[in-house]
C-alpha cells in the first residue's frame, strides 16, 4: 500500500515541469476553463503511476527477490539432504535416484526436513533405496 501511495505522490513531482508549462499554456488560451484540462493531465498521471506501482502484483510475476529465495532454499534442501545420505553411507544423486526407481515421491523440502529433524526415517529411506 505505502508503494501504491508513494508512487501516486510521486507521479506529481516527477511530472512537476510538464503540469507547469501546461498551467501556464492553458492560463493563455481564450477559453477560460483551463482547469478541466489540468485536472485530466493529473488524472492520467497519478493513474499512470499506480498502475506502473501495481504492475508486478496484477501480473502475478514473482519479484526477483523470490524468485533468488525459492533458488536459495532449494540449495539448501540439498545441501541437507546430501549431508543426510552421505551419513547413511550413499551419494546424493544415487539416493534421488533410487528414490524415483522405487515410486517414492518425496520433495526436496519433505526430505531435508526429514534428513534434519527425523534421522531414523531419514536412514529406513535411505536403507529402502541401498535394499
Amino acid at each position: 500500500v505505502a508503494a501504491v501511495l508513494g508512487a501516486a505522490g510521486n507521479a506529481l513531482f516527477v511530472h512537476l515541469p510538464l503540469i507547469f508549462a501546461l498551467g501556464v499554456a492553458v492560463g493563455y488560451a481564450r477559453k477560460s476553463d483551463g482547469s478541466t484540462a489540468l485536472a485530466a493531465l493529473i488524472g492520467y498521471l497519478v493513474f499512470d503511476g499506480v498502475s506502473t506501482a501495481l504492475s508486478p502484483y496484477v501480473l502475478g510475476k514473482p519479484a526477483e527477490g523470490q524468485r533468488q529465495n525459492k533458488r536459495n532454499f532449494r540449495s539448501l534442501w540439498i545441501i541437507r539432504i546430501n549431508a543426510a545420505a552421505r551419513d547413511n553411507g550413499i551419494t546424493y544423486g544415487k539416493f534421488i535416484s533410487g528414490l524415483k526407481l522405487k515410486g517414492i515421491t518425496l520433495d526436496r523440502k519433505v526430505l531435508a526436513h526429514l534428513a534434519l529433524h527425523e534421522p531414523e526415517a531419514f536412514k529406513k529411506l535411505v536403507e529402502t533405496v541401498k535394499g
